[in-house]
């Protein structure tokens, strides 16, 4: 009895693993392509689809009770149709099956998450601690390459976007991780979901997408009128305006010539 109580926490273990390393994968993927890494990029690449593959037929065959949800369901029946329709038009074939492919991995991935309960080893909060980490870590890693190591970067960069990879990618998965820090609050410290979420914000707008601006402002307009969050949003505003005086005063920037 013992020991098939222990082989089922170590395979409890072994996928939560596995969903975590995913986890660090995709949020780091889309700097991937501006980055000279050589072969590497398509072993990561690879790697990345096994681990969600694995998980996903991990669910479906050995998982006893499934999830799923009517947005799953639309999103597959869309694939099963957009792939037959690429038999009966002009779309080059190949382009058509990797666009399935691509969106395919984004439907296991979405599958995966639902079925989360059961299989991953630790809670949501932990879960949503360790996502906010590793975007901040993501920031870190983009002033690293952008400053440090600019060599290595072999995207176009644009003047003052403080982005490596594809800035839309990044920018959303920066504004994601404002949101989750700054309406959940996962940190017991109040000042380590404030410092979280001012590195996100800055994160966001340095990437100067028009994804993240329309993002941002939404946020704000929408918590600025709960009263829950009204105080929060006027301390990140002093906050947010006294580092861009310092920052334009110490970097001394000409708007004039952005």
């Amino acid at each position: 009895m013992e020991d098939s109580v222990n082989i089922r926490i170590h395979k409890i273990d072994f996928f939560t693993f596995i969903f975590n390393f995913y986890l660090i994968l995709l949020v780091f993927d889309p700097m991937r392509e501006s980055l000279d890494f050589g072969s590497l990029n398509s072993f990561i690449s690879l790697f990345r689809d096994i681990c969600i593959f694995v998980l996903f037929f991990y669910v479906v065959l050995l998982k006893e009770k499934k999830r799923t949800s009517v947005c799953l369901l639309l999103i597959f029946i869309s694939l099963v149709i957009l792939l037959l329709l690429s038999f009966f038009t002009d779309i080059d074939k190949l382009e058509n099956l990797g666009f399935v492919y691509g969106i395919s991995r984004s439907f296991f991935m979405c599958y995966v998450i639902i079925n989360l309960p059961g299989f991953y080893k630790y809670d949501k909060e932990f879960l949503l601690k360790y996502f906010i980490k590793l975007a901040v870590f993501n920031f870190f890693l983009t002033l690293f390459f952008y400053f440090i190591r600019p060599d290595l970067i072999t995207g176009r960069k644009i003047a003052l976007r403080l982005s490596v990879g594809n800035p839309s990618m990044q920018s959303i998965l920066f504004v994601c991780n404002f949101i989750l820090c700054f309406y959940y609050q996962p940190f017991k410290k109040k000042w380590i979901n404030i410092f979280f979420s001012v590195i996100l914000f800055f994160a966001a707008v340095l990437t100067i997408t028009s994804t993240a601006f329309i993002s941002l402002g939404c946020v704000f307009f929408l918590l600025v009128f709960n009263k829950k969050y009204f105080k929060d949003c006027l301390l990140f505003f002093i906050l947010i305006s006294v580092f861009a005086v310092i920052a334009i005063m110490v970097l001394k920037i000409d708007f004039s010539r952005i």
